[in-house]
């Protein structure tokens, strides 16, 4: 089986990971797996790619109302040449924006074997990559908040829905599966989780958890916090929840941030109530979820959420709120939860424990690369055989 991965963007996005890590597994399991990436490391295509990035933000002031990072056209593309396509049995597609436009979708469907993995919800909106409180996805997206037109959004939304019919979709959670089935789009779904590297992300060895807690100030009792992603400051990864988780707390936790965006979070804080690392790498957050009590993610919405999985894999339970992706990857056992579901409201009591239960060797046989490669080779010889 051949199998060719088409990818777009930067090399370090979740999609791009995600691509690469099974990638790998298919090349463990004996399938002749390649990439084709318009990014950073592909000249050619890291160039018409942030043309086309920065020509789609140019048309969104004028036509978008508010949260413009949180909305694409998905009108600018690269006219992508079809190299030796035949001689591959699967044409996988991980992301596509700003390098193949929706109908480019629709035509290599129609002469290939081809999947898609949609990394968030906006295959199946008028725009947005999360809908939060909106269902107006139920209704084809007519008059949505975002455009100053609110014609654009219904008119991209039924473009989809005729470009997307029959195309074969991998949803990365069952919640994203149950969004996609409450719209009107009749794609074929299929709910395969992403894989992680169970290399990178483990139980660290005690010498190693000692020294790192060394590092941080005099934290006397409290419970470790970790907090991080790419931008805390994006419109859905819940800065006001974390916020207010902070000030609920602050008297009984020590934060630890990474990433990007934590200053707002750490203006009220003392010096010696936080500590920020910035960007890291993989070794350097092992360590982090080694020596924390638990991994805060209160995203408004999230598709997957492959750190909290990281977090469980390093013996680290997780605090979610009770919605999307994060709630049911932390809910996968049979007997009790990988961390604890917060209300948003009340104050934990850390002492009581609310039935953590993290089997982190049950998650590591779950969601490492090669099991997730293997339901990816069974879906791929289901397509071809269909």
């Amino acid at each position: 089986m051949k199998v060719l991965h088409i990818i777009s963007g930067n090399n370090d996005s979740g999609a791009s990971k995600g691509a690469f890590n099974l990638h790998k597994g298919l090349i463990d399991n004996g399938i002749d797996s390649k990439i084709l990436s318009f990014g950073p490391n592909n000249i050619f295509g890291k160039a018409l790619f942030k043309i086309n990035y920065e020509r789609e933000k140019i048309q969104l002031a004028k036509i978008s109302s508010d949260r413009k990072e949180f909305v694409t056209l998905g009108n600018n593309h690269i006219d992508l040449p079809e190299i030796e396509f035949k001689k591959y049995d699967i044409l996988h597609i991980h992301w596509f924006n700003y390098s193949l436009s929706i109908d480019k979708i629709r035509l290599l469907n129609e002469k290939y074997k081809v999947v898609v993995t949609a990394r968030d919800l906006w295959m199946f909106t008028g725009g947005c990559h999360y809908n939060l409180q909106c269902d107006l996805h139920k209704k084809k997206c007519i008059k949505c908040p975002l455009f100053k037109d609110v014609e654009i959004a219904n008119s991209l939304y039924k473009k989809k829905l005729k470009a997307f019919e029959g195309l074969n979709i991998i949803t990365l959670s069952k919640w994203m599966e149950s969004f996609v089935r409450s719209s009107k789009f009749k794609c074929k779904t299929h709910q395969i989780y992403n894989s992680v590297s169970t290399k990178d992300f483990y139980r660290a060895d005690q010498t190693s958890v000692i020294k790192e807690l060394q590092q941080l100030n005099n934290i006397s009792n409290k419970k470790i916090i970790l907090i991080g992603a790419i931008n805390l400051n994006s419109s859905y990864k819940g800065k006001k929840h974390i916020e207010k988780f902070i000030r609920l707390h602050r008297d009984s936790c020590f934060f630890v941030f990474f990433g990007n965006g934590s200053k707002p979070l750490t203006r009220n804080l003392k010096s010696n109530e936080y500590k920020e690392y910035g960007f890291i790498n993989s070794e350097k957050l092992n360590l982090l979820f080694n020596i924390s009590d638990f991994f805060l993610m209160l995203s408004e919405q999230e598709a997957f959420g492959k750190v909290i999985i990281e977090s469980i894999l390093c013996n680290t339970p997780v605090i979610t709120l009770p919605n999307g992706a994060p709630e049911e990857l932390i809910s996968l056992q049979e007997e009790g939860r990988a961390g604890l579901v917060w209300d948003g409201v009340s104050k934990i009591n850390f002492m009581k424990g609310d039935n953590i239960n993290l089997n982190t060797m049950y998650y590591k046989r779950l969601f490492s690369e090669s099991s997730i490669a293997l339901e990816h080779v069974k879906l791929y010889e289901r397509i071809i055989n269909n």
